[in-house]
């Protein structure tokens, strides 16, 4: 390290890549090393044991990385993981900031467990040390291991969300329904949504892919039943359409032609093989799930109007945009604030099926001009709004009024 001060970023997530949260922890620190600070992310994996250099910016900073894993083997008792996952969390990230010879000026945790806020709380304050929170979402109990409002895991973070990420030195909230709910706690808070490097995203030539009489939509996540994406609603309106003659074309890398079966769009068509206008992939590695959303006309986003889908802000949605693929979507979070219906992409007026429909048949009619011209302005608002260097003053101003 270079610097004097650095920052701690530590948490239960994969780093440098693995999901959304690695990718958010991604973001945020490379913002913070141009804004001047070395960063060492303590995450869930098991290697390095020691801090690795994952780039230098020479002059600013560095960001580096260890594994401070806490996983259990498969033998652990059920009763060892509850007192691991609800009560020891964070031991060990904790242990390696003590045994550090020169302390953080301040300790970024990504999460929402109480016991491990609790003790980096404990941790900060003996060691004059600022604490700062990144919330990313306000998980729903239906969604977490175990379920239901009266499950550990979901006590753990409704008390962490609602008494424990306020008393806090700092919050990094990603949307604006977070970023209200604690500066009405009377916390020191800033916005950062969804942060990208948008000079590693490979834009498709804006004048290579007219929308033609067929259209082709990619998405890349979980199959979403039961989960945050209103996949059988896009299904749904595509058989409608493909029915009446339409030519839409679904690629999706992350649910199996098994998970497909399983929506009711088509177990209620008694249907047992996926029609051939869709094609689930399974996962795929996250370069090549980039390359088919970059190669389609458009990125179908449907969510409900809730609470989870308010405090959220997808991955996905920053990264289509990045790639110069405009999103069909309704407006959830803080969406409306970089899509303009007609301009970066197409806004549905709600989720439902009867909505999709509409804007894809709007899709189909776009003259060619207009899409090259809507491919262009997505990647534009990516560059402007998404890029990580844009936040790097932002962020050394907010850390300067903690400390």
């Amino acid at each position: 390290m270079v610097n004097p001060e650095w920052i701690a970023y530590v948490g239960k997530f994969p780093f440098p890549e693995g999901n959304a949260s690695s990718r958010r922890v991604y973001g945020v620190a490379s913002a913070l090393v141009e804004a001047g600070y070395d960063v060492v992310v303590g995450s869930e994996n098991i290697e390095p044991p020691e801090p690795c250099v994952l780039y230098d910016r020479k002059g600013k900073g560095t960001l580096s990385y260890l594994g401070l894993s806490e996983r259990l083997s498969k033998a652990a008792s059920a009763i060892r993981r509850a007192y691991q996952y609800l009560i020891a969390v964070g031991e060990r990230k904790v242990r390696w900031l003590d045994e550090q010879p020169t302390k953080p000026s301040y300790v970024i945790y990504y999460g929402s467990s109480s016991a491990f806020i609790l003790r980096l709380m404990s941790w900060c304050r003996k060691n004059n040390v600022a604490l700062i929170v990144d919330v990313v979402e306000w998980r729903d109990a239906s969604h977490m291991v175990g379920g239901g409002s009266f499950s550990p895991l979901n006590i753990s973070d409704k008390i962490c969300m609602r008494f424990l990420i306020y008393r806090a030195d700092g919050v990094i909230a990603i949307s604006s329904y977070l970023e209200k709910f604690y500066l009405n706690r009377k916390s020191h808070v800033i916005r950062i949504p969804t942060l990208l490097d948008t000079t590693s995203f490979i834009a498709k030539r804006s004048n290579t892919m007219p929308v033609k009489k067929q259209l082709t939509l990619a998405y890349t996540g979980e199959s979403g039943r039961g989960k945050k994406d209103l996949l059988n609603n896009v299904i749904e309106a595509l058989f409608r359409l493909n029915s009446a003659g339409k030519d839409v074309r679904f690629i999706m890398a992350g649910p199996t032609p098994q998970e497909i079966l399983c929506f009711s769009a088509l177990q209620s068509r008694g249907i047992s093989s996926s029609p051939s206008w869709i094609e689930a992939l399974g996962w795929q590695t996250p370069d090549k799930a980039l390359e088919i959303v970059k190669n389609a006309d458009f990125m179908p986003l449907l969510r409900p109007l809730n609470r989870v889908s308010e405090a959220g802000f997808p991955t996905k949605f920053a990264e289509s945009m990045a790639l110069g693929t405009p999103v069909i979507c309704n407006l959830t979070s803080d969406l409306g604030q970089y899509i303009h219906d007609d301009v970066e992409g197409l806004v549905c007026r709600d989720h439902s099926v009867e909505a999709f429909t509409e804007t894809i048949e709007r899709a189909l009619a776009l003259p060619p001009v207009q899409y090259a011209e809507m491919r262009i302005a997505a990647r534009a608002m990516a560059e402007q709004s998404f890029d990580y260097r844009a936040y790097a003053k932002p962020l050394r101003r907010f850390l300067k009024k903690i400390r």
